[in-house]
């Protein structure tokens, strides 16, 4: 696609981040997307590439193309392209070569390129290892940080007093189709095998080993059969072991010695490259074997979807192969039309049944498989006894495994599935409901007003479980704020970004500028976010005048006033007196956080940069602060505001820039 924006959108909105990451953690590569930016391929943007990134803001890294993101070769290397992935080379290797000799691409810039990936190497310590890094488990602090950083992320929306459930709790329901699943993470490449998972409802029995825990599922949010559940297979009959037993070959037919034996715990196999033969996959068939142990009686549903051809032998029967109906599938991978096959069984709990999946690879440019699992169609009604008989509950609902992932995107921000009719059942069933959102972005709760709690988890990583139950629990204080506004209704966010040349025509008033702009009120604000303690501000000073070009600082005293250790973030806004045709409302410009025990105060220090009263100007391409009266405001969200100072920015002799 082709993002047609302004030159100040991009750099007011949408280039900011970027610019802090490279200015202020010096990264080592950076990545060139598949789109272009107005009309020009990212791998082949010179001004973006080079002008930018490497001259304008010192980027000394890679870059790197997408997967498959390279669409020419002496334009992309010209433009400041490092390197093409993945290899072996469609773009670059000997066509680069060629390049080279017709002059089209001078040896000072392949020396450049060159310089980059060198230093890359260096940095790295590959050339005194010798060899890549590895690890056989992950190390207790690293675990620690995962935990951190979901505790700090997870967002406490609404709390009418549920929360935090007290410890010494003699029942409790846990409910959802995403409660006892392990939703960490998008679809896509980006998705990684964690060292150690548990899921909600795991962690939740840990930390609370007295009380009496039910668990219903509810209702199912899975638009096709997801993957499958390691818990439900074991490599041989005694359960040992979760997962099954893999063996890969060299030929089609996995006949002769194997060249990889494993256990499987992850049923998804994917592989990008030009060539994706058995040199870049490693095998051309694989065969995966043990046990699947049915825990409920019911109809299943087995799925394969792949590039090449699979078998799937149940009870010692044939029950999946190329000859079985391919369904439709909404879901592609990357753009890649791959075929899915689907078949229902009854099956019997309590029951092994020995299973095998045999899978020759489609040599295709793109190799994918993926095996899936559906169990029996889950009970609300059920779900809803669960409650009644609970002395409260826990809803966890969220994105499916498909909802999110790369190479497609969500059609609407309700939640997928019968989940609000969940919800709506089992607060009317039980008042003492928490409804936890396990999504990675915004959805509607058209039932918020009636529910007593609402916590966002979002899609947290591997401590995200155990993080989510300490803060149900209160052994940890949420913190967390929203860095993007929730609409009340999936109408109310007006970005349309469906045609191939999307064009942002809201320009600066996008997310919570524009809410606020139209007047439009949202379900949840950005910046907005409770916790289990009580904080006040007082004492905000600034400045009433300033000389174009100098940073100003904002102060503020905080004290926490409840009786439980927390986190704060204060958030200053900028908003021109007189706005501009295009300009925002206002403007997040700094924020701050501290930590505070109950009865301390601290006074804390927001320095606003010149970039805070400047625009880009696009007729001189560069920043200009523009003089003229401006508010500052100090909130705990963008619609909660609670000082407001107004400023005087008076132009400079020489008009100094930032």
């Amino acid at each position: 696609m082709d993002a047609v924006v302004s030159d100040r959108a991009l750099r007011e909105i949408y280039l900011p981040a970027f610019e802090a990451v490279v200015r202020e953690a010096d990264p080592w590569s950076v990545m060139a997307s598949y789109n272009k930016i107005n009309g020009t391929y990212a791998s082949q943007n010179p001004w973006l590439l080079t002008e930018l990134l490497k001259h304008e803001w010192g980027f000394k890294g890679v870059v790197v193309s997408d997967w498959g993101a390279t669409h020419s070769t002496a334009p992309a290397v010209n433009a400041g392209l490092d390197l093409e992935m993945p290899g072996p080379p469609a773009n670059f290797g000997e066509k680069l070569k060629a390049a080279v000799a017709a002059g089209e691409v001078k040896p000072g810039q392949i020396d450049e390129n060159a310089r980059r990936i060198v230093r890359l190497i260096v940095r790295s310590g590959a050339i005194e290892r010798g060899s890549p890094r590895s690890a056989a488990a992950t190390p207790p602090h690293n675990y620690g940080v995962a935990k951190t950083a979901a505790e700090e992320a997870i967002v406490l929306l609404k709390n009418s007093g549920l929360l935090p459930l007290d410890p010494r709790i003699r029942s409790l329901a846990v409910i959802g189709p995403n409660a006892d699943v392990v939703r960490i993470q998008g679809g896509g490449s980006s998705a990684v095998v964690p060292f150690e998972t548990r899921t909600p409802l795991q962690a939740l029995r840990e930390a609370l080993p007295g009380t009496r825990i039910a668990y219903e599922k509810g209702v199912d949010n899975e638009e096709t059969p997801p993957g499958a559940d390691v818990r439900l297979f074991s490599p041989g009959p005694d359960r040992a072991e979760t997962g099954l037993a893999g063996t890969y070959y060299a030929t089609a037919d996995a006949s002769g010695s194997p060249t990889k034996t494993e256990r499987v715990t992850s049923f998804l196999k994917r592989i990008s490259g030009n060539i994706a033969g058995p040199q870049v996959t490693g095998y051309s068939a694989l065969r995966w074997q043990g046990m699947f142990w049915p825990r409920i009686s019911g109809s299943y549903e087995f799925s394969v979807r792949g590039t090449g051809n699979a078998r799937v032998t149940l009870d010692g029967k044939t029950v999946l192969d190329k000859a079985t109906k391919v369904v439709p599938d909404n879901r592609d991978v990357l753009g890649f039309p791959i075929p899915r096959r689907t078949i229902t069984l009854e099956l019997e709990a309590g029951r092994g049944y020995p299973i095998r999946i045999d899978y020759a690879t489609g040599q295709t440019p793109y190799e994918y498989l993926s095996f899936g699992v559906r169990e029996p169609r889950p009970s609300l009604d059920a779900a809803v006894a669960a409650a009644k008989g609970a002395d409260a509950a826990i809803v966890i609902v969220g994105s499916s495994s498909t909802t999110e992932g790369e190479g497609y995107d969500r059609a609407t921000l309700a939640l997928p599935g019968e989940q609000d009719r969940l919800v709506e059942a089992v607060t009317a069933a039980n008042p003492r409901t928490v409804v936890v959102i396990n999504a990675g972005a915004a959805v509607t709760m058209p039932w918020h007003d009636r529910v007593p709690a609402i916590v966002d988890m979002w899609l947290p990583g591997e401590g995200g479980a155990t993080a989510l139950a300490d803060i149900l629990l209160g052994k940890t204080n949420p913190s967390g704020r929203l860095p993007v506004t929730f609409p009340a209704r999936s109408e109310d966010d007006l970005t349309d970004l469906r045609s191939a040349k999307s064009a942002y025509s809201e320009g600066l008033l996008v997310g919570y500028r524009g809410f606020a702009a139209r007047g439009v009120k949202p379900l949840f604000p950005f910046g907005h976010g409770l916790s289990y303690t009580s904080f006040t501000w007082s004492g905000f000073t600034a400045p009433a005048r300033v000389t174009a070009g100098k940073p100003i600082k904002l102060r503020l005293t905080v004290r926490n006033t409840g009786a439980r250790s927390g986190r704060e973030v204060v958030q200053a806004y900028v908003a021109p007196a007189s706005p501009g045709t295009g300009d925002p409302p206002l403007a997040l410009r700094g924020f701050t956080t501290l930590s505070l025990a109950p009865g301390a105060r601290r006074t804390v220090t927001i320095t606003l940069d010149p970039r805070a009263f400047s625009a880009w100007d696009e007729a001189a391409k560069a920043w200009r602060v523009r003089p003229g009266r401006y508010r500052l405001m100090v909130g705990a969200s963008a619609a909660d505001i609670r000082a407001v100072r107004d400023i005087e920015v008076e132009a400079a002799v020489g008009n100094p820039q930032p």
